[in-house]
């Protein structure tokens, strides 16, 4: 007689909404996601990678995003000059990924619509605030 096998975990309703927004690699290296969704989404268990091999659990400012709004967190591991970032659910799909050169993060990078969207810029960062680009 074969055991029943324990079901699978269940990626979060609405985590293809979420999506890095920002990340800083000099200092403190920081992550902020964003909820582009119309309702709030779970990341609790959600980990972290800067290699695609090993994920790693961080430590959110909170469990859940609320819809249009932002979650930060430290990264366990130390993001370089030259890296990458790649969130995964708890169940190791991945959610979003970010690719960047030698100092394009230094001393933060965002998404130029401050909403999960857009091209990346440099710029200096002010957590949970919308970055804009000004058009001339």
């Amino acid at each position: 007689m074969l055991a029943a096998q324990p079901a699978a975990a269940a990626d979060p309703a609405g985590y293809q909404s979420v999506r890095i927004n920002e990340v800083t690699s000099s200092n403190n290296d920081t992550v902020e996601l964003y909820n582009a969704g119309s309702a709030a989404v779970s990341i609790s268990g959600w980990k972290m990678s800067d290699d695609s091999l090993s994920p790693q659990s961080f430590s959110p400012s909170s469990t859940t995003i609320q819809a249009g709004g932002f979650v930060t967190f430290n990264s366990p591991k130390g993001l370089g000059d030259s890296d990458k970032l790649v969130i995964y659910t708890s169940d190791g799909t991945v959610v979003d990924r970010v690719e960047w050169a030698t100092d394009k993060a230094k001393p933060a990078m965002a998404r130029c619509g401050g909403d999960g969207a857009g091209a990346w810029v440099k710029f200096h960062p002010v957590r949970g605030q919308r970055v804009v680009t000004l058009r001339g």
